[in-house]
């Protein structure tokens, strides 16, 4: 082996004490539900009786490009130990600590409980100035934490040099005691669950959508009454409405403020107010149908929306943001009491950010909390906090509109009538949970054919999609759903017309607006969906690349290019009030059947006529209210219990931890830290947790390999690291690892230590 004076690495071998896994405690036992686990073996597996203490290994720079055995560590350092004395202690000045050689854990084993500052000064012969001098610089390269006079390895090396130090990230994103960052009693067991009986585990989940009510109670108790009267004053002058943040409280926002313009087109009274509401999408309304998470985190970004807006003192602006803790919400709420606008802020937790907090205490910036508790799935806030935005703020809305429309009109009454209907159709669902299960498992069983790319490296077949169309109204209700799969489970995102090279999406909606000019059709299609007149050039130039319309053309990910024959599902969905597209909704059907896809309706309201299908719910018999909220609702319940039992079904959650999400930003990246520790405190729950810096320098590494190879499927951040760790390996030996135990993270668990 070829040596250089680049890389070092320092390891501790002893003849009489075996060094242990850093995590598995001795004699530990599984869960009673996972299989006992193996006996951890002893690491390192050889001996070197002559050695004694600290000792320090120079590897040839390429050996960091692979995995090297334990020979070849042996062999290195028998030989550096071979060498002239003082060519050994020249090695020692930079001090070195290369994570990666074996897998940050290797190096994790040593360090994991510090090594004596003093000790290890002993063994360099260093003077004590050059020896703190090296540690210093180690530290600011964020190689090693010092406390206590002992060294601690931070994990994997990070070479990103805009990524934030641990500290400055967890001043930023401790979101850890955000009620919706907290698991839901009720669903402890939801993957177990759901994986022996679909049913079983889909009441669980309905079960804490049915707590959404009590929230509505609440808003309509404490906010209802002032919101309206606020929102119908500001229109009356002249003001403009904005609404919404970033994820899904933005395409929150998308859905009410189409929602109103809608009722304004249909109630000629209100014609003169439809411009007066206004979305806030971060990242531009493509983040309604491509998630863009990381503007979540940007503040200027909430703050340029609002100057370009040209918010005034006349406007009001109704931030969304479930845990309180959106940094765009921050900008765009500074920036809009500075021009003078009224602001309200609705979050759904007990504990929130001191930068959130006094938006309330320093900026008069309104609160609307609504603490529905954690989410049915820990932090996936587009179930149960989306809902309640979406049912809350959408009764303020028609509120506000009959309130301006002159009629006689009983905001409590109705109100009421909505809490009513919507407790009435989460009766429904319940009603047809068996259905429901059983489009979980044609999706099941679309993701896992014979010829399914969900799991396979790259997209080599044409199996394993799952297609949407929809009519007119529900379409923002089935668009968002499909859209906020990827960064929830880390599956592949839309693609821009450009973009070949990344992965084709398992899930994909369509509108049914078709046509011969692609261009043509695709603006009117967006213009439908969003209930605009006109987008402007600004917001086209964002949307053009990306296909939601059936026009035939060369878009990879374009409605006439979408897998649709053998071991792909077509889902087509359909409100009853959308009547005259009854029949491209049939054709679509005939079409997906034809080619030999399976097909599945959605139907909200009386099914016009009965047709083939594989399978057909209908959501009926109660009543909707005039701006649609109580159907949307229903069917967003729907279709949120659909894609999430499917998830569960393909390994993608952990007990109600979703275990797949896709770190996209630092609220998520705040979730992958506890969601690891989580997991290993659960398998083994007498071990000390694992230090949360390490954590975060991993799932950091982890991004940076999975952006480098973004065109093939890896699995999650989390498993990753969780197998990483475990294991103590590299990214591609856990890749590896993962995939010949298909995902599963307990047998991943059970596995020998590499």
């Amino acid at each position: 082996m070829k040596f250089c004076s680049q890389v070092i690495l320092f390891i501790t071998i002893t003849s009489s004490i075996a060094m242990t896994h850093p995590i598995r405690a001795e004699n530990q036992t599984y869960n009673p539900h996972t299989r006992p686990i193996k006996p951890p073996p002893i690491f390192p597996p050889f001996k070197i009786p002559d050695l004694r203490g600290l000792k320090i290994i120079e590897c040839d720079e390429q050996a960091v490009l692979k995995d090297l055995s334990i020979g070849d560590i042996e062999q290195a350092y028998r030989t550096l130990l071979a060498s002239p004395q003082n060519q050994f202690n020249c090695l020692i000045p930079r001090l070195k600590v290369l994570v990666e050689l074996l897998g940050p854990c290797f190096a994790n084993d040593i360090f994991r409980l510090g090594v004596n500052c003093d000790e290890l000064q002993k063994s360099t012969k260093l003077s004590s100035l050059d020896f703190n001098q090296a540690l210093n610089e180690l530290a600011q390269q964020k190689y090693i934490r010092i406390q206590n006079e002992r060294i601690f390895i931070t994990g994997p090396l990070v070479t990103d040099p805009t990524a934030k130090t641990y500290a400055e990230f967890f001043k930023e994103f401790n979101l850890g005691n955000a009620t919706t960052e907290q698991q839901q009693l009720l669903t402890m067991n939801l993957s177990q669950t759901l994986l022996d009986d679909t049913v079983s585990g889909l009441k669980q989940l309905l079960r804490v959508d049915k707590l959404v009510v009590d929230g509505l109670k609440d808003f309509n108790k404490n906010y209802l009454d002032e919101l309206a009267h606020t929102m119908a004053t500001t229109i009356r002058k002249g003001g403009r409405i904005f609404t919404g943040g970033s994820g899904s409280s933005g395409r929150v926002g998308v859905d009410l403020s189409a929602k109103c313009r809608a009722f304004c087109d249909e109630e000629r009274s209100l014609d003169a107010y439809k411009n007066s509401f206004h979305e806030i999408m971060s990242g531009g309304l493509s983040a309604f149908i491509r998630a863009k998470e990381k503007f979540e985190d940007d503040a200027q970004a909430g703050k340029k929306f609002i100057d370009d807006a040209n918010v005034n003192a006349s406007d009001m602006v109704i931030l969304i943001s479930a845990s309180g803790s959106a940094t765009f919400n921050s900008g765009a709420a500074l920036e809009a009491r500075k021009r003078g606008a009224t602001v309200y802020y609705f979050y759904n937790s007990e504990n929130i950010p001191s930068r959130t907090q006094e938006l309330f205490t320093k900026h008069n910036v309104l609160p609307i909390c609504i603490n529905i508790g954690p989410q049915a799935i820990t932090g996936s806030t587009r179930l149960q906090a989306a809902t309640i935005a979406l049912s809350a703020l959408g009764t303020a809305f028609e509120s506000c509109l009959c309130i301006l429309d002159d009629t006689f009109y009983d905001i409590a009454h109705n109100a009421n009538d909505i809490i009513k209907n919507i407790v009435r159709g989460n009766n429904i669902l319940e009603s047809k949970l068996e259905t429901i299960a059983k489009i979980v498992e044609l999706e099941e069983k679309t993701f896992n054919s014979e010829f399914s790319n969900f799991r396979m490296a790259s997209d080599t077949n044409h199996g394993g999609y799952i297609t949407f169309v929809g009519s007119k109204k529900v379409m923002r209700t089935v668009m968002p759903d499909t859209t906020e799969i990827p960064p929830t489970f880390d599956t592949p995102k839309p693609r821009r017309i450009y973009e070949t090279t990344l992965r084709r999406p398992f899930y994909q909606a369509f509108t049914l607006v078709s046509g011969d000019d692609i261009e043509k059709t695709e603006l009117e299609a967006w213009k439908k969906m969003l209930v605009k007149d006109s987008i402007d050039d600004i917001e086209w130039e964002d949307l053009k690349d990306f296909s939601i319309s059936q026009s035939a053309n060369t878009h990879p990910d374009s409605f006439s290019n979408r897998p649709m024959g053998d071991d792909n599902l077509f889902i087509a969905v359909y409100d009853s009030k959308d009547y005259e597209e009854w029949q491209a909704i049939k054709n679509c059907l005939k079409i997906a059947k034809e080619k030999g896809a399976n097909t599945v309706l959605i139907c909200v309201g009386e099914q016009p006529e009965m047709i083939e299908t594989d399978q057909t719910v209908v959501l009926k018999d109660f009543e909707d209210d005039v701006m649609g909220i109580t159907s949307s609702v229903i069917l967003k319940q729907c279709l949120n219990m659909i894609s999430n039992g499917t998830m569960i079904k393909e390994k993608k959650v952990f007990g109600n931890q979703m275990i797949d999400l896709s770190p996209s930003s630092g609220k998520l990246k705040d979730r992958c830290i506890r969601l690891v520790q989580y997991i290993n405190h659960y398998m083994f729950p007498h071990n000390d947790p694992i230090d949360p810096e390490i954590i975060y320098n991993y799932v950091l590494s982890i991004i940076k390999s999975k952006k480098d190879i973004e065109n093939k499927y890896t699995p999650s951040t989390v498993k990753i690291a969780c197998t990483m760790i475990d294991k103590r390996c590299s990214f591609e030996k856990a890749v590896d690892i993962l995939k010949h135990c298909d995902e599963e993270i307990t047998v991943m668990f059970e596995g020998p230590v590499s």
